[in-house]
């Protein structure tokens, strides 16, 4: 898309520019139009093509609009120097809530540079580093950054599709209720039998987290009752979003006996394609189980 005549955008407060080609002149004229917007509060730029030649234009808007709360810069390849240099803005910023860079090949250096702005930002509350490529050098800044409660107020955390192994689940989970997260999305992983064990413990008595996401996690159904037994017990969860897993005998089993024990405001969701035809009628009864 290349842009001759950009509008005027100084009443717009959410701007969704999102899976649009720009070309250089095109963000020269985004970036000299949103600096001096003072009313918008979200900027999309999803799939835009932001990458280390042009990244720029978007360091511009951060360093002079101190208005937007929320950026999300999902799949471009905004790392590298253009991101060292945004993290570097964003962490003396106290404006900004929400960072979605996910799906932007990052490697073990972005994420070092994403931890280090996390232990000296205490404004963002949102952070979105899924599709990430993490090394155990990686998860440990990210995981520090995440429990230091004197700093980090990361308060949702999505780290979707992130190919977790047993080694990362472990010291990604370790500590787990050191944070202060209220929302937590770990779809598309592999936790592991030991990751799950070790995430059901510190679950039993954590007071903080409401939402919890494994959608697409394999988890297998002699594990996964280690898992709602821990969900039984905390008081404080609403939402587990379960979809996309394989769901046998045992697993509808324990799922009844933990809303049976729930509050009416707890839900569950889960995926009618994953659920024997059989089954479905009974838990369609059951106002909180939640099938799509």
């Amino acid at each position: 898309m290349h842009v001759s005549l950009f509008i005027e955008l100084s009443k717009i407060v959410v701007l969704d520019l999102s899976n649009n080609l720009f070309d250089n002149l095109s963000l020269e004229m985004i970036s000299d139009s949103l600096s001096r917007n003072n009313n918008l509060l979200e900027l999309k730029l999803e799939n835009v093509g932001l990458n280390v030649k042009n990244g720029h234009y978007i360091n511009e808007i951060l360093s002079k609009n101190c208005s937007i709360l929320h950026y999300n810069l999902s799949r471009n390849e905004f790392k590298g120097n253009v991101l060292q240099i945004f993290l570097e803005v964003l962490t003396l910023t106290k404006t900004v809530l929400t960072f979605d860079i996910s799906y932007n090949k990052l490697q073990e250096d972005d994420l070092f540079n994403i931890g280090s702005m996390l232990m000296n930002n205490n404004t963002l509350e949102n952070i979105n580093i899924s599709g990430s490529s993490f090394t155990s050098i990686s998860m440990e800044i990210i995981q520090k950054a995440l429990k230091n409660k004197n700093v980090t107020n990361i308060k949702i955390c999505y780290l979707n599709n992130i190919n977790l192994n047993d080694d990362l689940a472990f010291m990604l989970l370790q500590n787990f209720n050191e944070t202060k997260l209220e929302e937590f999305y770990l779809d598309s992983n592999y936790l592991g039998d030991t990751g799950v064990v070790i995430f059901s413990n510190f679950i039993k008595n954590n007071k903080k987290l409401r939402k919890l996401s494994l959608n697409s996690s394999n988890i297998s159904s002699h594990i996964f009752f280690c898992l709602t037994k821990a969900i039984e017990i905390n008081e404080k969860l609403e939402e587990l979003f379960y979809m996309n897993n394989n769901i046998d005998c045992n697993s509808i089993a324990f799922i009844k006996e933990v809303v049976m024990n729930k509050p009416e405001s707890f839900s569950i969701f889960l995926s009618l394609s994953s659920i024997d035809k059989k089954e479905i009628s009974g838990l369609q009864a059951i106002s909180q189980i939640k099938l799509y």
